[in-house]
């Protein structure tokens, strides 16, 4: 009989921490989609491209000692196609500061790409050379939609001098026949904007999700909802996030 009830206690107790534990999903149990989803679906995307630390070859045979991972001595602009279709364009590249004062420049030409293919292109001294890491960005363009945009953070987000939200942005929100339009305009760098929708309607869905912001840009999230209250209470605080709310004053 001890035996039976210890049983019976440890998976109480298994079902208890399950019941805890944070969840690793996509979708929430209501069947909203998490930040993951959408970071999910960018990094899906047919054609990506990402900012990342790379390791030159003449680098690594200066410096590399066995036993020892080399550290990378550059960053590269790197250039994914998972399509079957060839690629060419061309890229600009600007470090920035978070007032959008553009701060150095980079013309990378003639990005040619086979299909299902990949290449790095490094970026120059004067792009990575941060006089402020904490205040700065760069920013890759592609010279069509082919490819979204690649903002690269050289700061972790805690570091980074973020202004507040209610410096950072303002909002304007509209209902329409669907549901409701959500309109951001960044005043500073807006990192990683997320609309919880489903803190105003458990039944709201929103098309957009983890998007970032340089000063005189805006998005709109388009929230299907039926949702009869003011439409402004998809822009509350606790419910239109950001890496911004860091900097709030609470």
């Amino acid at each position: 009989m001890r035996g039976r009830t210890m049983k019976v206690k440890k998976i109480a107790a298994i079902a208890l921490a399950s019941a805890c534990a944070f969840s690793m999903a996509a979708v929430d149990f209501n069947g909203h989609r998490k930040p993951v989803w959408y970071a999910s679906r960018d990094f899906f995307a047919p054609r990506l491209a990402t900012i990342q630390p790379r390791t030159s070859e003449e680098y690594r045979e200066t410096h590399s000692w066995e036993g020892v991972k080399v550290d990378a001595d550059h960053l590269e602009l790197i250039v994914l196609n998972d399509t079957n279709e060839p690629y060419k364009g061309s890229w600009a590249v600007n470090r920035v500061d978070f007032d959008g004062n553009v701060l150095a420049t980079q013309q990378i030409d003639d990005v040619e790409l086979d299909a299902a293919s990949h290449k790095g292109f490094p970026l120059n001294e004067e792009i990575v050379d941060f006089g402020d890491a904490n205040n700065e960005l760069i920013v890759a363009v592609p010279s069509d939609d082919s490819f979204a945009r690649v903002i690269y953070n050289p700061a972790e987000i805690l570091t980074q001098e973020l202004d507040a939200p209610a410096d950072a942005f303002t909002t304007k929100a509209k209902r329409t026949a669907d549901g409701v339009e959500l309109t951001v305009t960044a005043n500073d760098y807006v990192r990683d904007l997320f609309c919880m929708v489903g803190k105003v309607d458990d039944k709201a869905t929103v098309e957009e999700g983890l998007v970032s912001l340089l000063p005189g840009e805006s998005v709109t999230f388009h929230i299907g909802t039926d949702y009869a209250g003011d439409p402004a209470d998809f822009a509350a605080a606790n419910v239109l996030r950001s890496a911004n709310d860091l900097k709030r004053d609470f």
